[in-house]
């Protein structure tokens, strides 16, 4: 597995951790996004054996079960000034030299932390909806955690960035696949769209996904009230027909309970869910057994990222 190009950073690249991006900061544009970044490669199409490259686009036109509904619109730019996180991984130790990017629709500003998983990004300017954006979904969660409207911005408590695992499940038409607590069945006629540029291996392409600690995620649920969430890589994999999503029902659930299954919001385009923000991706029940916790059948999740799940 590859070591993400987030981590590792030299001490030149440390000095000057400042960089504006004045072009934006749209998904198919992060700056050393992934483990091997190869930027402009498009996205690869999968149709149980067969692959075909395809050109990647922004969501929110699309129409169908599998389309993007598209998210935003007329966002206000606020002023930031400083901007200021603690990294930490998942078992609550410093991330140090870790590439950080403060980053709005309109504008990327990139940082790294220091030696005590601190980094602190300077502005002065105006920003529409900016946020914390880290991690790659290969190695690490991939989130966007608001910001706020502060122009001095300071999270309460450290971002919990845990590491994805290092082996990941095949994910193929007609099979399951499992990581961790998640389990992702694609239909025997599904087709996958992976991000090459993010992801260019086949193992790069596996399912990986982690649990994340709602308790020490208050920033990124941002008021959702989510009672369980899960970090699912690889980000931004695109599935036709939507596929089934079951986790464990580790809250001890009644069996019937009805769900909601959410999806948070990376891209800058909006397509899925609001950049920073949540959407209400399907609805799910508690099994009769009362063991598990599954999407409905023809409204699971048209593409992979952090998902949330809350009682209705």
């Amino acid at each position: 597995m590859m070591r993400s190009s987030f981590i590792g950073r030299s001490t030149a690249i440390a000095a000057a951790s400042v960089l504006a991006l004045a072009f934006g900061c749209s998904s198919a544009d992060d700056k050393l996004a992934g483990p091997g970044a190869i930027h402009g490669g498009g996205t690869t199409t999968t149709t149980g054996t067969t692959s075909t490259s395809t050109s990647t686009g922004a969501g929110g036109g699309d129409v169908g079960p599998c389309g993007a509904p598209g998210y935003g619109g007329g966002e206000k730019a606020q002023m930031v000034e400083t901007a200021d996180a603690d990294v930490v991984d998942g078992e609550g130790a410093p991330l140090l030299d870790y590439f950080v990017t403060l980053c709005s629709l309109d504008l990327c500003i990139n940082g790294v932390t220091d030696g005590t998983g601190h980094a602190r990004i300077e502005h002065f300017g105006k920003m529409k909806k900016p946020a914390f954006k880290l991690g790659d979904g290969a190695v690490h969660v991939k989130m966007a955690v608001p910001a706020g409207p502060s122009p001095v911005i300071a999270l309460a408590g450290p971002i919990w960035l845990p590491a994805l695992p290092s082996k990941g499940a095949p994910l193929a038409a007609g099979q399951t696949a499992t990581s961790g607590d998640v389990s992702v069945t694609l239909a025997k006629d599904a087709t996958l769209e992976f991000e090459l540029e993010h992801y260019p291996t086949h193992a790069m392409q596996e399912l990986r996904a982690v649990a994340l600690p709602v308790d020490k995620s208050a920033a990124l649920i941002d008021g959702e009230g989510l009672e369980i969430v899960y970090g699912v890589g690889p980000t931004n994999t695109k599935i036709c027909p939507p596929a089934t999503v079951s986790v464990p029902n580790s809250l001890g659930w009644d069996a019937g309970q009805e769900v909601d299954f959410f999806l948070h919001g990376v891209n800058v385009e909006q397509d899925f869910a609001p950049y920073a923000g949540w959407a209400r991706i399907a609805g799910g029940k508690v099994s009769a057994d009362g063991k598990a916790i599954e999407t409905l059948a023809g409204e699971g999740f048209p593409v992979l990222g952090v998902i949330g799940l809350k009682r209705r």
